[in-house]
Parts: C-alpha cells; structure tokens; sequence
C-alpha cells in the first residue's frame, strides 16, 4: 500500500517511474514472466485519477559485453501504451492482459533466445555478417552501432526459424554459408586482423594521415593518459580483485567492479588529496583532485584507442606486404556478403510465399 501511495504521488507531481517488471538481474538469453506490478500500479493510478493520460512506455536494453567495464547497451524505446485508451480496448481492470500486452511490447525491443548457445550463435554470426556489410569504422569512433549487430543477430533467429520449413536446398545453402563465414573469421583472426579490417584502404595517402593523426592523438593524450594510470593503478586494480571472488553470474564482475572501484577511488582522491595538501597547500590539493577525473578518462580513451590503432596498423602492413593474401580476403568477403544477401531476400520470399 505504502508503494501504491508512493507510485501515486510521483505520477501526481508529473513524475515518472522506472520498473524493471521481470523483478530480478539475471543471464538467461530471454526474458523471464513478467510479474504483474508495473500493470496492477499503472492501472491503480488511473483508476484512482492521480495520472491523466497516463502511459507506459516499453524501453529494451541489450548488452553488448554485460560481463565488461565500460561495454556499449543499446537502449531502444517502443511505442508507449495510452492508459486511458487500454480502458476503453481492453476493459477495465485486466491485469493480465496489460502485463501481457507490456511483456510483448518488450520482446519486440529485446534479443529473446531459447538457449545460451543459441543467443552466442547468433551474435557471432551477427558481428561477422555486420563486419562484412559496413565500411571499417574510422578509428577514434565507438565501432559499428550496436544496434547493426543486434539487428542483424535478430534477423539470424528469425532465419533460423524460417529454415525450418524451407526447400532442403536452401536449408543446405544455408548450411555452408555459416561453415564459410565460420572459417572465414577464423582465417582472418589467426593472421591477427580484426574482420572490420579486411576492407581498409592501402593507399599510402591515408597511411600516412593515419600514422600522422594517430602520432598527434598519442602525443597530446600520452601524458594526462600516464598521470591517470599512476594515479589509479591501485584502485581500479583493487577494484577487479574484489570484483572477482565470489562469482555467480556473467554480470557480477562488472557491477561489482563499479561499486567497488567507486568506494575505492573516492577513498584513494581522499588520501592523495591530504597528502598534497600537507605537502604543497590547498590551492596544489584542489588542482590535482580536479585533474584525476580528466587523467582517468584519458587513460580509458587512449588505451581503447591505442588498442584499435595497432590493430588496424598491423592488418595494414600484412595486407600491404602480401597483395596476393589482400586480393584473396577481398574476394571471399565479397562473395560471402553477396551470398549472405542473396540467401536473405530467397528466405524471405519464400516465407511470403
């Protein structure tokens, strides 16, 4: 009741409220039953007038790493569900089928797989058929959007589904082009070069802007990256080794990490920040308390990028040095996106066949 109270109150100032209706954090590959609070509070609001026009509004997450530090979430927004229309569509009351009418809502939002296996199949083949139809994405960027592969891991369950009842030669085809792409990636992984790579210019032109650009982003960022890494080394790795005991689940190590490092880190601004100011005074304390959040975020950034830059260099000069090996990946990613596609529009035309 006192929640009902409180929901009621929040709605009534033009407030909002955040519910997360499956009630638990969990690594299953679908969602879980949806309880029927977000329904029974949504429908009390109205019922009771504190919220005129309220809605619901559906807000899927996906994971890119959920296990990883500072990975990207895909935040997708659906269409939001008019409670003073559900009274007058679906009758007043029916907790339900509102539940029901959010948790498919939600699931339109949301990647749903039946098993961990299928879910890890998915996004692999996801990312290698996203590698092969986009343009390697600048460095510097955050990588091809989130919402390409989830798209595309999306569209692989749903192919799957369709094989089902496909002609056995299609279902055959089907079956190579994941040996292929399979084998594809792992040629191109044991030459130590990303599948976003393949595809990159060999110009000496860009090359050298790269190398130029590149050389300019290290000289500037180097230094602050440094003084972060000195002065964070011991909290953040103090951080990762509480993080690490007592694992039950894939997303333990990350949030655990954040709430430990968060504990850690302000208590390590504490004591550093006492000990510059008995040393050098107030003013010098002040100065570097305010530079140890910039020299952290630059120790993140270039250390992401440095990583991305070296693998980019290295791709460069193998394919650079070896025209023949060059000529052959090219070709194989062309043909692998061309049968990708063409596999795609013949499912699709004979699902709406």
């Amino acid at each position: 009741e006192e929640t009902f109270r409180a929901v009621n109150d929040a709605l009534r100032r033009g407030g909002a409220i955040l519910i997360f209706p499956e009630g638990k954090s969990y690594d299953e590959p679908s969602m879980a039953p949806l309880k029927t609070g977000a329904a029974r509070m949504a429908l009390h609001a109205r019922d009771t007038g504190a919220a005129p026009g309220l809605a619901i509004v559906p807000i899927g997450l996906t994971f890119e790493r959920k296990e990883a530090l500072r990975s990207r979430v895909l935040v997708r927004v659906g269409e939001p569900i008019a409670m003073d229309e559900w009274r007058v569509t679906q009758g007043p009351g029916s907790v339900e089928s509102l539940t029901t009418e959010i948790d498919a809502r939600l699931r339109a939002l949301t990647p749903n797989y039946a098993s961990a296996d299928d879910a890890a199949r998915a996004a692999a083949l996801g990312r290698v058929i996203a590698a092969l139809v986009t343009e390697p994405p600048p460095i510097g960027s955050v990588g091809r959007p989130l919402s390409l592969d989830a798209d595309i891991a999306r569209r692989v369950t749903e192919l799957t589904a369709e094989l089902a009842a496909a002609p056995p030669a299609l279902r055959a085809r089907a079956d190579d082009l994941e040996r292929r792409l399979g084998a594809f990636k792992q040629n191109v992984f044991a030459r130590g070069i990303r599948l976003g790579d393949v595809g990159i210019s060999m110009q000496w032109r860009d090359g050298a802007r790269f190398v130029v650009r590149e050389g300019w982003v290290v000289a500037i960022a180097a230094p602050f990256a440094v003084w972060g890494w000195v002065n964070h080394w011991l909290p953040f790795n103090a951080a990762r080794l509480i993080a690490m005991r007592s694992v039950q689940s894939a997303s333990d190590p990350a949030m655990r990490t954040i709430v430990a490092g968060l504990a850690l880190v302000l208590a390590a601004y504490l004591a550093q920040g006492a000990v510059v100011g008995a040393v050098f005074g107030t003013v010098p304390a002040a100065l570097y308390l305010a530079s140890l959040p910039v020299a952290a975020e630059a120790n993140f950034y270039l250390s992401e990028r440095l990583g991305r830059a070296v693998s980019r260099a290295r791709a460069y000069l193998a394919l650079r040095r070896n025209p023949a090996l060059r000529n052959a990946l090219t070709a194989q990613l062309a043909a692998l996106r061309d049968e990708t596609l063409a596999l795609d529009a013949e499912l699709r035309a004979s699902v709406g066949s």
